[in-house]
């Protein structure tokens, strides 16, 4: 949400949901002052195929229906199958810790810390999202915090460290999902995407106690997951037989 309310006032962007056989597409507009969420337009289209191209392609149709889809920033929530999003730590150690850190080595630290989870994650991915894990790409990472030497630091640019400790949020999605939608948004209007229950859990996470743990099912007429939250660390369990 911070991506979002950090946003030009009375600013357009759009939410695309992706679920089994039903693509979404959601024309919103934001206050920053009061952090409201207004829905100027909804559209839906039916999808007969399992296929993403074919929910790529129901999407691609309803967007040409606004003149500022191309401008605007896009939100993609997916089932399961579309995305996979870990909530981890990742620790480098550095060979020279007396050079202070600059923002090449930070940026460079980082990309290893998103590379070393991408080797450890990308089998069981690919099991959830029911692809090879060859098929599995990296579709965004997003910083939490980052720490050196076991003290959370901001900026850590010109500080000195041994390690450097990222903790992170990696969407992994299958690699022909992600051609598909580059080919009508660009990366740039991407805000993120993301598995609709790890969305869900965050906005739950935020409105109760932090002491509480609790599930997350998900429910609809075509399909259901399953999800466990332990606060920045949920897991997805499987889709019910219902």
């Amino acid at each position: 949400m911070s991506s979002v309310f950090s946003v030009s006032a009375g600013e357009v962007f759009f939410v695309a949901c992706l679920e089994t056989r039903m693509a979404r597409l959601y024309r919103l507009a934001v206050e920053r002052e009061t952090s409201t969420l207004t829905v100027l337009e909804a559209l839906e289209s039916p999808v007969a195929s399992l296929e993403s191209s074919a929910l790529v392609e129901a999407l691609r149709r309803m967007s040409r229906g606004f003149l500022d889809f191309k401008k605007s920033r896009i939100l993609i929530l997916t089932t399961a199958c579309l995305a996979t999003v870990v909530s981890v730590k990742s620790l480098i150690v550095r060979e020279d810790s007396d050079r202070e850190l600059d923002q090449a080595e930070l940026e460079n630290c980082f990309t290893q810390a998103i590379w070393q989870v991408f080797d450890r994650e990308r089998a069981a991915a690919g099991i959830k999202m029911r692809i090879s894990d060859l098929e599995v790409a990296v579709a965004d990472a997003r910083l939490l915090t980052t720490a050196l030497d076991q003290h959370v630091v901001p900026n850590p640019i010109g500080f000195m460290a041994r390690e450097v400790l990222f903790s992170f949020e990696l969407v992994l999605s299958p690699k022909s999902f992600l051609r598909q939608l580059y080919e009508f948004i660009s990366e740039e209007q991407l805000v993120f995407i993301s598995d609709r229950g790890a969305i869900y859990s965050q906005f739950l996470e935020r409105s109760l106690a932090k002491s509480l743990e609790f599930s997350l099912l998900y429910i609809d007429e075509r399909s259901s997951d399953f999800y466990v939250n332990g606060f920045q660390d949920w897991r997805f369990l499987g889709e019910p037989d219902l």
